[in-house]
Order: C-alpha cells, then sequence, then structure tokens
C-alpha cells in the first residue's frame, strides 16, 4: 500500500513539474491594447449617438437606446418572474411540490442580445409532471409527464412620460453624465496603461479589449439613466405572444372498468401520448397610479385520452390473500374508475381567457382575478363522442412585496364552477387557495 501511495505522489510530482516547463495555466493578454485617446475618442462617439437619439425631432426618447432596451429587459424579466420559459435571463431550475408531487424543471433558456435588438426572442426547455405517488425515479409513478419547447415573443412595448414640469429633463442632463463618466473612464485607463504589469489588466476586467470598455461605459449611462427616468414614466404596457409545444407528452393512468369484475383485482394500464400546441397571447398596462391591469387569451390543439380533466383518481388498495383468514396490502395506487368503455384519444381544442385587475397599496397588491376555461373532451356518456368542460372562476389577490418592491407572494383565494356537458360527472362547485398569478406588477 505504501509503494502505492508513493507512485502515485511520484506521478503527480513529475505531472506538475512538466506543466511548470510548459505554458502557463493563464494567458495574460497583451500590455496596452489601444491607447487612451483611442477610448476617449469611442466613448465621445457612443455619447454623441445618445444625445443625437435624445434629440430626435420626435420628442419621443428619454433614455439612450441602450439604457432604454435594457428597462424593457428588466421589465419584462420582473413582469413574468413566475414564468420560467418567459423569463429573459433565466437559468436552470428546478421545483418540486411535496403536497402535490409536481415537478416542474427547466434545464435551458436563452433569448436574444437586448443590446442589439429592441424587440426580445425568448426560447426555453422545459419538463414537468406529476406523480401518482412520492416514487420520483420509478418512471411507473409517473402520472403525466411532459417535454415541451416554449418560444416567447414580445411583439410591442410603449412607455408613457407624465405630461409634469417634474417629468420634463434637460439635455444638459444628460450631457454632464456622459461627460462625466467619459472623464473618470479615461482617468482611470490612464493610471491602468502607463502601468507595465500584465496583471493590471487582469484586474481591470473592463479595459481588457476597446468593445469591453465600450460596454462598460454603456452600463455605467444606463446605471445613472435609469435612476434619472425611474419616476418620469405615467404608464408602461407590453403585448407579447407564447407558443408551447408539447412534444413529449405522455399520459400514464391506472383504470378500472366498472362493468368488468376482473380489473377491480388486477388495475389495468393505459400509456397514450398527449402533445399539444398552445398559443397564448398576453397584454398587460401598468399605470402610475399603481395600478395593473392584465388580459391574456390562449387556445389549444392537443390529443386527448379520457382521463384529460374528466375524472379525479382515487386511492386504490390492492389486497392479497395471506392465509384463510387474513390479508396484506399489496399495493396502494391512485386509480380511475371508467363507467364504459375505454375509447382511443382524440385530437380536440381547448379555449380560455383570463383578466386581473390590481391596484398597490404600501406595497400591497389587492386585485380581481377573472378566468374561464372551454373544453373539448371525450365524452364517456352513450351517444357521445364528445363532451364539454366549461369552468369559470373568479378570485381576489392579495400580492405581498418585500421592501425592495419585488412581489414575494400572490395569495388568491378562488371560486370555481366546472359544469360538465354530454359527460357522467356531475357538475362541481370548487373553493381553494392559489399561491401565484401569471404575472407580477410593475408599480
Amino acid at each position: 500500500m505504501k509503494k502505492l501511495t508513493l507512485s502515485v505522489i511520484l506521478l503527480f510530482s513529475i505531472m506538475f513539474q512538466c506543466l511548470g516547463q510548459g505554458q502557463p495555466a493563464t494567458i495574460l493578454p497583451d500590455p496596452k491594447p489601444y491607447t487612451p485617446v483611442q477610448l476617449d475618442k469611442a466613448l465621445k462617439d457612443i455619447a454623441d449617438k445618445d444625445i443625437a437619439f435624445l434629440n430626435d425631432p420626435c420628442n419621443c426618447h428619454f433614455a439612450s437606446a441602450y439604457t432604454f432596451n435594457n428597462l424593457i429587459k428588466t421589465d419584462f424579466s420582473t413582469l413574468t418572474i413566475a414564468d420560467n420559459s418567459a423569463t429573459v435571463g433565466q437559468f436552470a431550475s428546478l421545483t418540486i411540490d411535496p403536497n402535490t408531487y409536481k415537478l416542474a424543471f427547466s434545464p435551458y433558456a436563452w433569448s436574444d442580445d437586448f443590446s442589439s435588438k429592441k424587440k426580445d426572442n425568448v426560447y426555453a426547455f422545459n419538463i414537468t409532471g406529476v406523480l401518482s405517488n412520492q416514487s420520483l425515479l420509478n418512471l411507473k409513478d409517473w402520472r403525466t409527464l411532459v417535454g415541451n419547447f416554449t418560444y416567447t415573443r414580445i411583439v410591442g412595448e410603449g412607455y408613457r412620460k407624465l405630461d409634469t414640469k417634474d417629468a420634463k429633463i434637460s439635455l444638459d442632463n444628460y450631457q454632464s453624465i456622459y461627460d462625466e463618466l467619459r472623464k473618470n473612464m479615461k482617468d482611470s485607463y490612464d493610471n491602468v496603461y502607463q502601468n507595465k504589469s500584465e496583471m493590471t489588466f487582469l484586474n481591470h476586467p473592463e479595459f481588457g479589449k476597446l468593445t469591453d470598455a465600450e460596454k462598460a461605459y454603456q452600463d455605467s449611462i444606463a446605471k445613472y439613466e435609469q435612476i434619472l427616468t425611474k419616476s418620469i414614466w405615467s404608464s408602461k404596457n407590453f403585448f407579447w405572444y407564447k407558443v408551447t409545444v408539447n412534444f413529449a407528452s405522455f399520459d400514464n393512468a391506472n383504470y378500472i372498468l366498472q362493468k368488468d369484475p376482473t380489473t377491480y383485482d388486477s388495475p389495468k394500464t393505459s400509456i397514450e401520448y398527449t402533445g399539444s400546441l398552445n398559443l397564448a397571447a398576453n397584454y398587460f398596462i401598468g399605470t402610475s397610479n399603481h395600478m395593473n391591469y392584465y388580459l391574456s387569451a390562449n387556445a389549444q390543439i392537443g390529443r386527448k385520452d379520457m382521463f384529460a380533466g374528466i375524472y379525479t383518481p382515487a386511492t386504490y388498495n390492492g389486497f392479497s390473500k395471506l392465509t384463510d383468514t387474513s390479508l396484506i396490502q399489496k399495493t396502494n395506487e391512485q386509480i380511475f374508475k371508467v363507467p364504459g368503455d375505454l375509447v382511443k384519444p382524440k385530437w380536440l381544442p381547448d379555449f380560455g381567457a383570463e383578466v386581473i385587475i390590481m391596484k398597490t397599496i404600501n406595497k400591497v397588491g389587492l386585485g380581481l382575478d377573472l378566468n374561464y376555461t372551454y373544453s373539448i373532451v371525450i365524452s364517456d356518456k352513450a351517444g357521445f363522442s364528445t363532451g364539454y368542460i366549461s369552468s369559470p372562476s373568479i378570485g381576489i389577490v392579495v400580492g405581498l412585496q418585500d421592501k425592495t418592491g419585488k412581489s414575494n407572494i400572490n395569495i388568491e383565494p378562488f371560486f370555481q364552477f366546472q359544469d360538465y356537458i354530454r359527460v357522467t360527472e356531475p357538475s362541481q362547485h370548487l373553493y381553494g387557495l392559489k399561491f401565484s398569478i401569471p404575472i407580477n406588477t410593475l408599480y
């Protein structure tokens, strides 16, 4: 054992010695990649373009194009914070709800570069699933499993300025910001440029390349411009649509046929492909008097089996005989009870709409949520091939914010009425509590 240990140590010593004789692991940048004069000219060109943009005859620009595009990105991310697949800059995230056995996983999301495009496209891959019980790793216990691709596009955005004296900002204010930041950056680069050490450039990554310095200058401008214009907006509105393709969607259901006694002892299993395509159009407007309005409409076409929205699974306890007088429980599953025959899946549509009105009062949002969905499903009633589910709901939204103004949690007590047409299920009145809404507030 000692010989083996000494051999390993000797091997690593030789490797490190060879690495030490080769090229260094870190490649330092060439010193003085550009002169202070070149930097000053590049920054002055940016400032001149920004002033020309602000001085447009339309009198409709209140920040540089770079700042405004970043403001759109920030506001849209805040607005859609509850939607992983629409949030700009979304990173991989995993959510598991132990109470309902639901899983949501967003492994990858990306968007267009806002610095070069005013409109934004957001793309994402998502995986969602519902378990029949708590066994996460056993695929047999998955109730549903969906893999989808989403595409979100901002079609239009509008920022309106307050028509007050305080909302009027002189070009001199912008010019002084640009000049002061340019001077500070040039002075800082002068010190770096005069230093002969390559490590100095590594300690100042904003000066690595001329394009890096330009971006650092624009980021500094954006920071001050957003502070300067923070309170001048009378309203902000966004219109966007979202396309969701559920390309890998499966429904794994265990069921009992009530007319077939043999299935009570040994339930049947149905695994069906349930792919779908969904299109949703969304509009939001927030005003400076802390009113927020959200409207959404969606349509979907999907392949549905009999268990899509009709039945609620019941807990099934299966027993096997141990002796003539005793039984042991062998399984505990979520089972659907089907009154008739199992019908093959069909491609059927769904429609829905939602309206949310919220007002923020002392960092507490109070609002109304009106929702309506209309689904066409496979009928389990004799003589009918399809049935319908009409489901209106109303909820009272209470939104709580933290000290920075970001939404912390949304609590929504709601009442829902489900009307089943051409389906054996009786109509239902549901009461419940939701803890999230599709949008956040901007005011």
